[in-house]
């Protein structure tokens, strides 16, 4: 994977969701406080970049290291995807693993912007 490369991993599209996302991915031995990759949520075609938090505890530097983010508890999220944003091309193991669990789905209230281009 090559830097400020995205991968979507979530469309809930109209519905959008409340919940947890958990990865688990390659990371730098000396920082691995500090995620090679952000998430992205939000509601296409607005995502913005949230920074997951470090589990050390879990993580074993620099082959596997987990990260956490709670979403959907402010804007509606119906989107994610996670963007490599180390420095040099990294390379997924067959233990690397991003899951998502949701606790809530529900329509929101404001259109999408996919919403209202139909409208037109």
């Amino acid at each position: 994977m090559h830097s400020g490369e995205p991968l979507l991993v979530y469309d809930s599209a109209p519905f959008a969701s409340k919940g947890h996302l958990a990865m688990n991915v390659p990371c730098n031995e000396n920082t691995p406080e500090t995620a090679m990759f952000d998430i992205l949520f939000g509601h296409a075609p607005n995502l913005s970049p949230v920074k997951p938090g470090y589990l050390p505890e879990i993580s074993a530097p620099s082959n596997n290291c987990i990260y956490h983010a709670q979403f959907g508890f402010g804007d509606p999220i119906t989107d994610i995807a996670r963007k490599y944003v180390g420095e040099n091309q990294t390379t997924f193991r067959d233990s690397n693993s991003l899951v998502i669990s949701t606790y809530e789905s529900y329509i929101p209230i404001t259109p999408s912007e996919k919403e209202m281009q139909h409208e037109q």
